[in-house]
């Protein structure tokens, strides 16, 4: 093999440049190792710097190996005499060439070594410094080695203040401290312990004494000093508040739920799975197949009521599709037969990006005792009505039947009373009279209480003058009060401007009543009536009514019972003086429903004064006529003809009625034409149709009764104008609303007062009475049709 041959430097150049390079190659090499590796200890430079810097520079096993080849040429370069030449084969057999592959080599391992552990530690370091949970280190003595940047923002301390501290006594509550003394020996000796390889919730106390809820992750690492502890910390404070919400939420919301016995359901549209609490899979039975498979909405149809189905469904969508609140009460049918009614409610609970509904989140709530109560109560109303309806048919048949026979009776002694009876006969007939109308008071008061009962009784509300209405009182029980030696006086009225608005109907019954009722219980003296003002504006005023009596008197016992129906103070007063005790249970509730109060006061033995306080608008319009009163019964005044010239058409089906219709009426003058049937009566009219002024019809009659009748002389016949006055022993309400309906002008009640009738038949035929003749008496009660 030829020797290579290179050219050989004057040696004093060679001396200087090797003395520089000796000088700039650990610099050299000392930067490019700080820059691409970690830095060795320098004094290997000194020697071996050519391959220190190469092996820096390529690292690994190769370079190390090329380097020391290249340096063993530069060395042998810069030393060589001048004209040596330097052959490979010398250098490959040579010592220095093991020598220098040697250390070339050990170099590069030691490089390489260095600088992967140096990255490691540099990625670790890392790690740990950027991670959000606590990270420590604690050696065998419990002190802390190491404390990361999140020990500090979750913990409160700084590392300078926490390494070197024992972790327990700076962490844990004074309570935990025991319990970690107990512990730790087992620890070191084991490196096992309750808490080591597990995670546990724990209470610890922050540097500014905060108390707050950690999780602790805690691990046992065996290094040459012994057991060391590796913890990772994480703050749950938060995490565990809000568990403690949720569960009392859910607490909360379970205890309503089976206080409210309510069931919980949710839907997942996409996979049409249903999830029901306990509650609602036991209200629809639920197969555990079924349960154990999932709920789907078709098992929900399933169970749906056959008649419930189509329009439930179409709700569902309905809502679903509008994006509504569902709420629906349905009927679920189960096996066996059985029927519950469910009342449901739902919201969307989820949406997809395009805000269409995905879940859907309801409550379910069992209706089924609720609905069968509502099933009880009607049926148990529809009873209570149709028995209301049986007892008024009841009384309406019972009123007709009792008040037609009276009306022939008091009928009788009205004309018996003006036929020129002498005075015993006058007297027996007064007394006929007066038992007659006793009785009709009775039959009237338990009609008035039954009607009140059933909210039958109308209130109306219409002008009226005070002073007439008292003035007509006093006249209608004027009479009486002499007959038993009394004297009835009306004390002064207070001044009040224009009239009243109000019922004056009722008023002037309850002031009957109760006058009535002093007249009863008082044997001699002064019964007086007196009205005191109580409070009062430009609208409306509050009037108090007291009826004062010299009389028996009340004990305070019987006062507490005496608005009661069918009560009287004892059993000696019905037996003395007769009566129902219904009259001041009336009074009561009229009182009531006018919007006042009633009460007494009264003193055995020192009289009684019964008071009632009632409420009135101011009207603004000229007072309407008061109803008519009852006539009071006695003598009459000398037949007269205060009804000459009237030719009027009577139509009873009753020949005793039309026998005293008819006398009464011609004792006043009146040609009375008498008709036993209402087809008479359209044929009649119909072949002289302005042959009569007025016609008296009666309601009830077998063939065509008087309301038929009179639709037909309106319609039929086309007499419009012809005044129709229905003769009825009805006493109801309803009886004078259906009269009307039918195009009767007014009404007149049996028993039949002839001081009405004449007052009804002057209003509506405009007859104008003789002077002399009796007088025209009170107006008819309620008016009719104008």
């Amino acid at each position: 093999m030829k020797p290579l041959v290179l050219p050989s430097p004057s040696l004093g150049f060679r001396r200087h440049l090797g003395m520089l390079l000796s000088l700039l190659m650990p610099f050299l090499a000392l930067a490019l190792q700080v820059h691409f590796g970690a830095v060795i200890n320098p004094s290997l430079w000194l020697f071996f710097y050519p391959a220190v810097f190469i092996s820096g520079w390529l690292g690994g096993l190769v370079g190390g190996v090329l380097a020391t080849l290249l340096s063993l040429v530069l060395v042998k370069w810069f030393f060589m005499e001048p004209g040596q030449t330097l052959a490979l084969t010398g250098l490959a057999q040579g010592l220095p060439l093991a020598i220098f592959a040697t250390l070339g080599l050990f170099m590069s391992l030691i490089q390489q070594r260095l600088h992967t552990q140096g990255g490691a530690e540099d990625r670790l370091r890392c790690i740990t410094d950027t991670a959000h949970d606590a990270i420590l280190m604690m050696n065998p003595r419990g002190e802390i080695t190491y404390w990361n940047p999140a020990a500090r923002v979750i913990l409160g301390y700084d590392a300078e203040e926490a390494l070197g501290q024992n972790l327990h006594r700076l962490l844990a509550p004074a309570g935990q401290h025991a319990r970690h003394n107990d512990a730790f020996p087992e620890f070191l000796r084991s490196g096992q312990g309750a808490a080591v390889g597990k995670t546990i919730a724990l209470p610890a106390r922050r540097k500014d004494g905060q108390e707050i809820t950690i999780e602790l992750s805690l691990s046992g690492v065996a290094l040459k000093d012994g057991w060391n502890a590796v913890g990772i910390i994480r703050d749950i404070t938060e995490r565990v508040r809000t568990r403690r919400q949720i569960t009392e939420a859910m607490n909360r919301l379970t205890l309503a739920t089976q206080a409210a016995d309510i069931g919980i359901w949710n839907w997942d549209l996409p996979s049409g799975k249903l999830e029901w609490d306990e509650r609602l899979r036991d209200w629809y039975q639920v197969p555990r197949e079924i349960q154990d498979q999932g709920i789907s909405y078709d098992f929900w149809r399933s169970r749906l009521h056959p008649d419930d189905l189509a329009d439930t469904v179409t709700k569902v969508q309905e809502a679903l599709r509008d994006q509504v609140t569902y709420e629906d009460v349905f009927r679920i049918v189960l096996p066996g037969g059985r029927v519950r009614h469910i009342h449901s409610v739902s919201i969307i609970e989820q949406r997809d990006d395009q805000g269409q509904p995905l879940r859907i989140m309801g409550v379910n709530r069992d209706i089924t005792a609720q609905r069968e109560l509502e099933e009880e109560l009607r049926a148990a109303k529809q009873a209570a009505e149709t028995a209301n309806e049986a007892k008024s048919l009841f009384l309406a048949h019972m009123s007709h039947e009792i008040r037609t026979p009276m009306n022939a009776v008091l009928g009788m002694t009205q004309v018996l009373a003006r036929s020129g009876l002498n005075p015993d006969q006058s007297a027996l007939v007064e007394q006929i009279h007066t038992a007659g109308r006793s009785l009709l008071l009775i039959i009237n008061d338990i009609l008035d209480f039954s009607r009140i009962e059933a909210g039958q009784i109308p209130i109306e509300e219409r002008p009226f003058g005070l002073a007439p209405l008292l003035s007509q009182v006093e006249h209608l029980l004027g009479t009486t009060a002499r007959g038993k030696g009394l004297t009835l006086r009306l004390a002064p009225l207070p001044a009040l401007e224009g009239d009243l608005l109000g019922d004056p109907l009722r008023l002037e019954q309850v002031l009957v009543n109760l006058i009535g009722n002093a007249i009863k219980f008082t044997d001699q003296g002064e019964i007086e009536v007196r009205v005191i003002p109580l409070a009062s504006d430009a609208a409306s005023i509050r009037l108090r009514f007291e009826v004062s009596d010299p009389g028996i008197g009340i004990t305070p016992e019987a006062q507490a019972g005496l608005f009661s129906p069918f009560t009287q103070a004892d059993s000696s007063i019905s037996r003395r003086f007769g009566g129902t005790g219904l009259g001041l249970s009336i009074s009561k509730l009229l009182v009531e429903l006018l919007g006042g109060r009633i009460g007494v006061e009264s003193r055995v033995g020192d009289g009684s004064t019964f008071w009632f306080e009632l409420p009135f608008k101011r009207a603004s319009r000229p007072p309407a006529i008061p109803g008519p009163a009852p006539a009071a019964p006695g003598p009459r005044a000398p037949v007269g003809g205060r009804l000459a010239g009237l030719r009027l058409l009577v139509v009873d089906d009753s020949s005793t009625n039309l026998m005293v219709m008819e006398r009464l009426l011609r004792m006043e003058g009146a040609r009375a034409t008498l008709l036993e049937g209402g087809q008479q009566a359209l044929d009649r009219l119909g072949a002289q149709p302005r042959g009569f002024d007025a016609v008296l019809m009666d309601i009830q009659m077998p063939d065509k009764d008087g309301l038929e009748t009179s639709r037909a002389i309106r319609d039929a016949l086309g007499l419009k104008a012809l005044p129709i006055i229905a003769v009825t022993a009805g006493a109801l309400p309803d009886d004078r609303r259906r009269a009307l309906a039918a195009g009767v002008n007014d009404l007149l009640t049996k028993p039949l007062e002839l001081e009405q009738v004449v007052a009804v038949l002057t209003r509506w035929t405009g007859a104008t009475p003789r002077p002399g003749a009796g007088g025209p008496g009170p107006v008819a009660a309620g008016g009719g049709v104008p």
